[in-house]
């Protein structure tokens, strides 16, 4: 445990609750002025609150977390604050914003934190007990803090200063909390600045507020209007910066937003994403913008190749670009017909005549994953072209075969018919897996090429019969991210993939990082001058019991136990300008038993 252990463990809570937000309006942020670079902001609704609240009773109620409280409250000299924990269950909204310093943009920003509760006395009750707990930390740190209360532009505010004037360890840092009727909130500025009545007017009056501002509304317009938090990055604040690449990333974006939401049992986790760009001046960035607009922008799809694949696929992955003529003209990419011409591929008549720019990669299940290693099996690999004729895709790959016959111990391709469709086999020899061959063909629209007979032959069912099909997957369709306009799409089954990838290497032995996640799926596509996309997170909570609890407070309290004091010196010394004197560092690490001190005093 650390001096900041209260407010990580307070921010942590927080942030798992934060992903339960659910808004009425999210476009409305009461207390943040017009001129915050970065907001983020959600709300929480009693129903996801409720859910959240059974798995904070899981850790705080489980008797390991006693000892874990109890291992606090002897490094830090002060009870753990269980009350305090107990007033996140009332929270209502966060928002967190920052303010540049627009005459000096290399000071630090100024930071506002407004947390609103579903009571006018939880803001008064939890900043009592902030007062103690500060208090006694300070106390024990030997850099004593004290709160002034006073009334600043309407609102009761309580400023943090330090004890002994002569020696401010707070250096030319300004913090205050402040009370408004259910809204309790914090502000961090330098000395030389005073947003307070910015702040409070913006609480006051929507006019005022950033939810006034038409980059803003846009924003959280596009973003969709039944998310349930924001995160807001205005980019103009990067011109002022004397660096190129920010100034440069600053006439490409114009703004960043991310919307999100979640269900009410917290199994589902959505956020869609926003980048807007500007019509670029710098040179260079415009052309890079014209490639990529030229690229990927202006998608438009009949149908989502996963029509092409079958149901038991696990991981698929697709891009669609705009493969055209005009592309090969630009200068930058001008050379690429010269350079397949060397080898004797016309781009015009053997690539672009057939394919469509559609190309996607998809990965089969293994019913029995242990079988990778017992009986050197892998799960099928597809790869797929959108191609316009099989006879011209064919001709491209006799060319490619015949390239390839030059190389020493190239692989024999034999003609072949599977599924009754004609294709080109290759045995890959030498690798440890059984049956592995590459098998290529035309199954209706795409030319595929599969990793085996049977897997060529699982596609071209899919084809046939489009119930079998991955398009017809009832989680696939589920997650439901997959448009006309994306020119990537991505899903993913995280349980059964992450148990075949185990059986190939020492991930088996590693913590699953996925313990969660069930299913994953995103997309992304360029119209005019957004690139829009969503990802969508299925979880599985039920997971989440208390014998697992009681195993990460276990390992959280070994590790805070095996913590050595230097290391805790070292992660906690200042940096930047802060940093102190060279002659100043001596002071309390002067052998073994001052630097446990130290080590103790860092602990709350």
């Amino acid at each position: 445990m650390r001096k900041r252990g209260i407010i990580a463990v307070i921010m942590v809570i927080v942030f798992i609750l934060s992903n339960a937000a659910a808004f009425a309006a999210i476009d409305k942020v009461p207390g943040v002025p017009k001129n915050a670079t970065f907001v983020y902001s959600l709300l929480f609704n009693a129903a996801q609150k409720e859910a959240m609240g059974k798995y904070y009773d899981m850790v705080i109620n489980n008797p390991e977390f006693d000892k874990v409280a109890k291992k606090f409250s002897e490094d830090a000299g002060t009870e753990f604050p269980k009350g305090l924990f107990e007033k996140v269950k009332n929270l209502t909204s966060l928002t967190l914003a920052a303010f540049p310093n627009e005459k000096n943009i290399k000071d630090e920003p100024v930071v506002v934190v407004l947390a609103n509760f579903d009571n006018d006395k939880a803001p008064v009750e939890i900043m009592d007990k902030l007062k103690v707990k500060f208090t006694e930390i300070s106390k024990k740190e030997g850099k004593e803090i004290v709160f002034t209360d006073a009334e600043e532009n309407g609102v009761k505010v309580c400023k943090v200063e330090a004890k002994d004037k002569s020696k401010d360890h707070m250096k030319n840092k300004d913090v205050k909390f402040f009370m408004s009727g259910a809204t309790l909130g914090m502000l961090a500025q330098n000395k030389d600045k005073d947003i307070l009545k910015d702040v409070v007017t913006a609480l006051k009056d929507e006019k005022e507020s950033i939810a006034a501002s038409a980059k803003f509304k846009t924003a959280c317009e596009k973003a969709g209007k039944d998310i349930t938090s924001i995160m807001f990055f205005d980019t103009e604040i990067l011109k002022k910066i004397d660096d190129r690449e920010q100034q440069k990333f600053a006439d490409a974006v114009n703004y960043i937003a991310l919307g999100g939401f979640m269900a009410d049992d917290l199994s589902r986790v959505t956020t869609r994403g926003v980048i807007s760009l500007n019509e670029a001046k710098d040179e260079e960035t415009k052309k890079a913008l014209n490639i990529a607009k030229m690229l990927i922008g202006g998608i438009k799809r009949a149908a989502h190749p996963s029509i092409a694949m079958p149901s038991d696929v696990i991981m698929f992955l697709d891009l669609k670009l705009n493969l055209s003529k005009d592309l090969f003209k630009l200068p930058e990419l001008a050379s690429a017909p010269a350079m397949l011409m060397m080898a004797g591929i016309s781009l015009d008549e053997d690539i672009l005549s057939w394919l469509d720019g559609e190309i996607f990669v998809a990965i089969g299940d293994i019913a029995n994953p242990k079988e990778v290693r017992e009986k050197s099996i892998i799960p099928n690999v597809y790869l797929g072209l959108k191609s316009t004729s099989e006879e011209k895709a064919g001709k491209l790959v006799e060319k490619l075969l015949a390239l390839a016959k030059s190389s020493p111990g190239a692989p024999e391709a034999k003609d072949d018919t599977v599924a009754g469709i004609k294709v080109k086999t290759l045995p890959l020899q030498g690798t440890p897996f059984k049956d592995a061959a590459l098998v290529l063909g035309q199954i209706g629209g795409h030319y595929m090429i599969a990793t085996s007979k049977a897997a060529f032959e699982k596609a071209a069912g899919a084809v046939a019969k489009k119930e079998t099909s991955l398009a017809e997957n009832a989680e696939f369709k589920n997650l439901s991210v997959f448009d006309a306009a994306s020119f990537m799409s991505y899903f993913m089954d995280s349980e059964k993939l992450t148990k075949i990838a185990s059986e190939f290497g020492p991930m088996k032995d590693q913590p699953k990082a996925n313990e969660f996640l069930k299913y994953l799926a995103a997309n992304a596509s360029l119209q005019g001058n957004d690139i829009t996309g969503s990802l969508i997170m299925k979880t599985d909570l039920s997971k989440i019991t208390p014998e697992m609890v009681s195993q990460f407070l276990k390992d959280v309290l070994e590790k805070s136990k095996n913590k050595k004091p230097a290391e805790e010196l070292k992660i906690d010394a200042p940096k930047g300008p802060e940093a102190p004197e060279k002659t100043e560092e001596p002071k309390g690490v002067k052998g073994t038993d001052a630097g446990a001190k130290e080590g103790e005093d860092d602990t709350k």
